[in-house]
């Protein structure tokens, strides 16, 4: 389950949720908070906002070999005709026929 959780769409989740709460709540709010615990509360506490974590949301894109690109058409193999030269054709067999 670890080798299928990107590490960098949880940190960007991680980021972007940390100035949103930093608008709106001060940096006292946290200290007051979280002071008081000891290195094993803590752990604790971060394990219990953990199990709320929807991990399916943070999961590694499927990687698929990058698709060759077309190769270019050859000028002379495109199908393009020139209508300048088309109607210079047609002008010159008219006079000749005429």
């Amino acid at each position: 389950a670890a080798q299928e959780l990107s590490t960098y769409y949880v940190s960007l989740e991680v980021a972007s949720t940390a100035v949103g709460m930093s608008v709106i709540l001060e940096g006292e709010f946290w200290r007051d908070k979280y002071r008081g615990l000891t290195p094993t509360q803590m752990a604790a506490e971060l394990k219990q906002l953990a199990r709320h974590i929807r991990l399916s949301k943070f999961k590694k894109g499927k990687w698929t070999p990058k698709k060759k690109p077309k190769q270019k058409m050859n000028k002379k193999d495109r199908g393009h005709k020139s209508t300048l030269r088309i109607l210079e054709q047609s002008r010159k067999q008219t006079h000749k026929a005429a």
